[in-house]
């Protein structure tokens, strides 16, 4: 078969040049101009350069122009909506601890970010300490400098090693640019907040010797507070008592407001009667203009044991929502022919983020402790003249503001080698490459709180029910937090490549290769976070060292003129966990010109990541029922009157991790019967072994209750289940474990089509793209067996998008939609093992979410261009989930209508 003549290759290349959603046809890949011949290429997920545009692996592309057409501003962006990026991915938001509030990720088939592999031009993307070095942050990626993005939606453990389990995205920067383009974009949400303005310069330079590209970029974008957002609040009303209780028990208030609560304590620190709020706590939200967040709320509405009232408070009135950013990108690409047989190359890239984010001020989770005597107990007297009980008091310290955190992140990663060509084997092409890459990060978090501090100024005389002593006092107790996070990797690679063989006249290709990597990751915290003396922080410190070696092999064996068989095995040696081969075998099957069918087996690992081996226990507030209370004070435990409240819970690491093993396989074909259209369909099966998983601290709230309440000694092993500490005052501790105990396997297909036609007013390019997911089984909770989740608490079984493209001369416009099925979302999760509502007790349906974006763009004769357009041109407004928390899914819906105008000059 001739496919440079063939219609599949011409229809591969339309959906190439075409495509102009962002989501081009899973057909695409690269090609040359020329339509006459194709010179040979390598694709992302195979090392073995072809003349066939498509293979056996199920690649896509975005290009320059495509991203452009949407009016998209980051990498991030670009994958968001995407179909394969099937549960949403972390995308940053205001005041996450550890540095993560400025970044972003991307989590191909909805396993999880860590699953999928980042590269620059084929080569291992730098890992983000923000991220506990377990994936990148594409926020670092430049937008200017990408010439297009592949995206391989396939395992490829047996070509990159660890963490291509999910798949691989591939950035290509731009090659052989020459003069020189300056452009900009503002976009304005029609809500306040999240503003944002992008400028870009880039520069090239190319001659018969080599070429080389400069890019800069400048990215800045305002927070959004909550407020702004009336919205994200849901309809909860907190001036009626049903609107408060409501509130509470979907944790859209927290129980610890100022003045705050206190219980009294005996001399050991026992706590007996009922919860009490301070002094002062007003009656209800809003109806004092000193404390506008605060209000009484009954303690049964959180699920506190005891009973009684607690000043209650409104976190989402102050706190951000998405972070303020400011990112400077500088990249620098080139190569150099030395000779006939030798070319030198380096490609740097380097980015700069700062990132501000907003957090309501502290709640004191440690209680303060207040004498009998001090003379603002307002027991006093119960016990004697002038003598009070003992109290533990919980306040939240509005007097010092919020918390604000500022996080400084850079990469600097720099590549260089050489490529060339050698007489051995009859003639082998050989590449060589060294590198170093470093994420750094440094962190500030203002406004909070040293307890053992706080607790010397009370005993000292400090009121803490007392706004204005607490504000005069609080550079005596108040503490700015910080966090230094490093990740650096140098490496070298190697790799020959030759056809050592022919079958029937076609060559067998074959490539060799190694890499070395050898890394450092430290996160380390203030003294005092690392200590557990701060409050309201979930800083704690970590650092390890790694090495690792790789060698592989890839074969392409032509065993027919319409059959191609490719095989690679990867063999990886890790320092500190050990070893892993991992196989592949794909096959390409081209019956006629116009079809191909392709399958893929494969198996790969997921290395643990620093912090899961050596991280120092991780303190944090996560949102849990603890039903064993709600039990003992006779509220049913399933019910939304056993409130959702945040636990004070530590997650300690496990030295003794294995890897997670994978098996993955794929089974598709391409059909393209004219050359402007192209139909592909690709099934897939994911499995994931000894996945390193950390229950929730509502798994081991659950198990406490299963063990204490219903006497189930399977769950009263506290190395498995981890361990509930209700000896604490001011609120029970959960210790959550970490180890190799779960699994997950998934299934789904995804459907391409691409369709362009020729009018009289135009052309037109058409598109859809649908991911159908149609099982997501994992284990809820270890040992209890695999379950179905797909359709329940942010995993919908479906995702699309769907685009028309009109160009005519200097003219063009754009309209895209993007769809997300709606899921069944939980207010209480079942506890008894019910297999009728093993998901969920109760259930409340999310409705799907489609936002649609429109651009128009036109061509001056200056050789300039304008574009003007909106992303979500609907105002579709994000749905608030029965947590209180949008999913990611739903992130556009965060920003709203955001109409956006740009200009860009090429000289």
């Amino acid at each position: 078969m001739n496919l440079t003549n063939s219609k599949l290759r011409d229809a591969i290349r339309f959906a190439i040049v075409a495509g102009a959603t962002g989501l081009v046809a899973a057909p695409a890949a690269f090609a040359q101009s020329d339509t006459a011949t194709l010179d040979r290429i390598e694709v992302t997920g195979s090392r073995i350069k072809r003349a066939e545009a498509e293979g056996p692996q199920p690649v896509i592309t975005i290009s320059a122009e495509d991203i452009r057409a949407q009016g998209d501003v980051s990498v991030a962006d670009v994958l968001r909506d995407a179909s394969f990026n099937s549960f949403g991915s972390f995308q940053g938001g205001s005041g996450f601890a550890g540095g993560a509030q400025g970044g972003a990720q991307i989590s191909l088939r909805g396993i999880g970010s860590q699953y999928t592999l980042v590269l620059i031009n084929g080569r291992r993307m730098s890992n983000s300490p923000a991220f506990n070095g377990d994936s990148q942050n594409v926020n670092n990626i430049p937008m200017a400098a990408v010439e297009r993005i592949e995206i391989l939606r396939d395992g490829a453990s047996a070509i990159y090693g660890s963490d291509a389990i999910g798949g691989v995205i591939n950035i290509i920067l731009k090659r052989d640019f020459e003069g020189l383009v300056v452009g900009g974009q503002i976009s304005r949400p029609s809500d306040d907040g999240g503003d944002d303005n992008l400028f870009y310069a880039t520069m090239g330079v190319s001659s018969d010797r080599g070429s080389m590209m400069l890019s800069y970029e400048n990215y800045t974008r305002d927070i959004i507070l909550a407020a702004s957002r009336p919205g994200l609040l849901g309809p909860r009303d907190l001036s009626t008592p049903e609107g408060v209780i409501e509130a509470a028990g979907l944790g859209l208030i927290s129980p610890t407001g100022f003045p705050g609560r206190y219980r009294r304590v005996t001399a050991t620190g026992a706590a007996f009667g009922p919860w009490e709020a301070g002094p002062g706590c007003p009656t209800s939200f809003g109806s004092d203009p000193n404390f506008p967040r605060s209000g009484l709320v009954p303690a049964s509405a959180f699920g506190l044991s005891g009973g009684g009232v607690v000043c209650g408070y409104n976190y989402a009135a102050i706190a951000g929502n998405t972070a303020a950013l400011n990112r400077d990108n500088l990249t620098v690409s080139g190569e150099y022919q030395i000779n006939d047989n030798v070319t030198a190359f380096i490609r740097s890239v380097n980015a700069r983020t700062k990132s501000f984010g907003r957090f309501a001020p502290t709640p004191s989770t440690i209680a303060v402790f207040v004498d009998p005597t001090a003379p603002y107990n307002p027991t006093l007297g119960e016990v004697a003249p002038g003598v009070g009980h003992r109290l533990a008091v919980n306040i939240r310290f509005d007097p010092l503001g919020p918390r604000d955190s500022y996080v400084y992140d850079y990469m600097q990663d720099i590549q260089g080698g050489l490529t060339g060509m050698v007489d051995w084997f009859g003639g082998a092409e050989w590449e060589v490459a060294v590198g170093s890459s470093r994420n750094k990060q440094d962190g500030y978090g203002y406004n909070y709180v040293i307890a053992p501090l706080l607790q010397r100024e009370v005993q000292a005389g400090l009121n803490p029910f007392d706004f204005n002593q607490v504000a005069a006092a609080s550079s005596r107790f108040a503490t700015t937090i910080t966090n230094d996070n490093t990740y650096r990797d140098h490496f070298a690679d190697a790799r020959l490549s030759w056809d050592i063989a022919e079958i029937g006249g076609r060559a067998v290709g074959f490539v060799a290769g190694a890499e070395f990597h050898d890394i450092v990751f430290e996160a380390r915290t203030d003294q005092q976070s690392g200590a557990g003396n701060v409050v309201g922080s979930a800083g704690a410190t970590s650092s390890g060292a790694r090495n690792w070696w790789a060698a592989y092999f890839e074969t392409l064996l032509p065993v027919l003129d319409t059959l191609e068989i490719s095989l690679a095995g990867r063999y990886d040696s890790y320092s500190d966990f050990g070893n892993e081969f991992s196989p592949k075998v794909s096959l390409a099957f081209r019956p006629n010109d116009t079809l191909l069918l392709r399958a893929n087996y494969g198996q790969g690992f997921k290395a643990p990541n620093m912090t899961q081996l050596y991280g120092a226990p991780a303190q944090s507030f996560l949102a849990a029922r603890d039903r064993r209370a709600c039990f003992e004070q006779g509220i049913d435990p399933f019910t939304t009157a056993c409130a959702n409240v945040q636990r004070e819970t530590f997650a300690p690491s496990n030295p003794n991790l294995g890897p997670e093993n994978s098996t993955q396989w794929t089974v598709g074909g391409v059909w393209s019967p004219t050359d402007v259209f192209s139909i592909s369909l690709d099934y897939y099966d994911i499995k994931i072994e000894e996945q390193i998983r950390r229950l929730t601290t509502q798994e081991v709230l659950d198990a406490e209750f299963r063990c204490v309440v219903q006497n189930n000694a399977f769950f009263c092993d506290p190395t498995k289940w981890g361990t509930v500490n209700r000896a604490n005052v001011g609120g029970i501790i959960v210790t959550r474990p970490l180890a190799n105990t779960a699994q997950v396997n998934t299934t789904g297909a995804d459907l391409d089509l691409r369709y362009r036609f020729e009018t009289g007013f135009g052309t037109f390019r058409t598109s859809f793209s649908v991911s159908k997911i149609f099982k997501y089984e994992r284990e809820t909770t270890p040992g209890a067996g695999l379950v179905d989740i797909i359709g329940y608490r942010g995993l919908p079984d479906l995702r699309a998008n769907a685009s028309v493209n009109w160009s005519w001369g200097d003219y063009s416009a754009t309209l895209a939609g993007n769809y997300t099925d709606g899921w069944r979302d939980c207010l209480a999760r079942n506890a008894v093992n019910d297999p009728e509502d093993a998901l969920c007790a109760i259930q409340t349906p999310i409705p799907s979410f489609t936002t649609w974006d429109l651009s128009f763009g036109y061509n001056a004769p200056w050789n300039g261009r304008f574009s003007i357009g909106a992303r979500n041109v609907f105002d579709r407004k994000a749905i608030l989930q029965n947590n209180g928390a949008v999913d990611n899914l739903h992130q556009m819906g965060i920003y709203g209508r955001t109409p956006f105008v740009s200009y860009e000059q090429r000289f």
